[in-house]
């Protein structure tokens, strides 16, 4: 359920235990607008869209790292290769903060009397599986110059993508009030009771959390990826390190202290667009800290589930910043979903 990772302790400087600078969240929601939406570059964005993801569907983000006085670029570019049909569940993990959350009496009755139902007749394959539509991706990274650098594939449900993260943006926001701190304290907060709308806005910021991970995931089968985020995290211990026999990374996002974005991209991008906290963990220890902007994930942008951005930083050295930027986008066939794309070719 957790993400992990193996840092490259060969060439890693490694640091001791970060502490996040106060007030960070704040801080890089003031940056969102002047670095990700006013950006001079060109944007070449295929208009937003309902229509369902295709093969060919592809979306390019520009990343430039600052590392003080250094500066570095790349070009990641995502594209559905195809879209196959196979069997497979559609479950998740439960995050910390829903087993903190309970709904009122008469539904947890009915919770537990279909559970007693289930556990008596007992699970079956075919309640469990079923066929889905999966997305293969490609990711291929390129240098600065725009020469090609790593290829790398990886999957994810259609369904998963094309509903994407903005319905965890709204749900999150309806319940920040009542939510406020409870991801942070984890499994550690007090047992809170919700009416069943709550509880469900709190089911559902608890679904994209699950999304935002499988995400990470698939970054990180990309060596690039995986490089440029170690570049900006603050690495762990070495008696961290030794305890815990390398480095686990996990992370949390907090969708109940989404905003939404003043303004949109420029023209040809969306109309709606949020903004929520992601805190990267690196052995328990804060290693990159971000905010992630979020809008509709319909054809051509769910192919990323409708992540528009980010901007990131390390936890106690605010010159050490990476941002992300979605510059280009282009829907691909609508009449045949299983054509092979060429991702990156524009």
């Amino acid at each position: 359920a957790r993400p992990r990772d193996q840092a490259n302790k060969s060439t890693a400087t490694l640091t001791g235990p970060c502490e996040a600078t106060p007030g960070w969240q704040q801080q890089l929601t003031q940056l969102v607008q002047p670095t990700l939406l006013e950006s001079s570059e060109r944007r070449d964005l295929a208009a937003p869209s309902t229509a369902p993801l295709a093969a060919g569907d592809e979306v390019t983000f520009q990343i430039d790292l600052a590392d003080g006085s250094t500066r570095k670029s790349w070009r990641l570019a995502v594209a559905i290769d195809r879209i196959v049909v196979r069997p497979g569940f559609e479950g998740r993990f439960v995050a910390d903060f829903e087993d903190r959350v309970q709904p009122g009496e008469a539904r947890r009755l009915a919770i537990a009397a279909r559970q007693e139902e289930f556990r008596l007749r007992g699970p079956s394959l075919a309640e469990m599986y079923r066929d889905l539509p999966v997305a293969q991706l490609a990711i291929v990274a390129f240098d600065g110059a725009g020469q090609e650098l790593r290829r790398a594939t990886s999957s994810a449900l259609v369904g998963d993508l094309q509903r994407g993260l903005l319905s965890a943006c709204h749900a999150g926001h309806r319940q920040r009030d009542v939510m406020q701190g409870r991801v942070e304290a984890g499994k550690s907060a007090p047992l809170l009771t919700l009416d069943d709308a709550a509880y469900d806005d709190v089911r559902h910021a608890g679904a994209g959390a699950a999304k935002c991970e499988a995400l990470f995931r698939i970054l990180q089968a990309n060596p690039v990826t995986r490089q440029i985020l170690f570049e900006v995290l603050a690495l762990p211990s070495w008696w961290s390190i030794l305890t815990q026999w390398g480095v686990r990374v996990t992370f949390t996002v907090d969708f109940f202290a989404a905003e939404r974005v003043a303004s949109p991209l420029l023209d040809g991008g969306p109309d709606e667009l949020w903004s929520v906290p992601v805190v990267l963990l690196l052995n328990g220890q804060p290693g990159l800290l971000a905010r992630v902007l979020i809008g509709p994930s319909g054809a051509p942008h769910g192919a990323v589930a409708g992540i528009h951005g980010l901007i990131a930083r390390h936890p106690s050295d605010a010159s050490r910043q990476v941002v992300v930027r979605l510059v280009a986008s282009r829907r691909g066939a609508t009449d045949d979903a299983s054509a092979p794309a060429s991702p990156g070719r524009r």
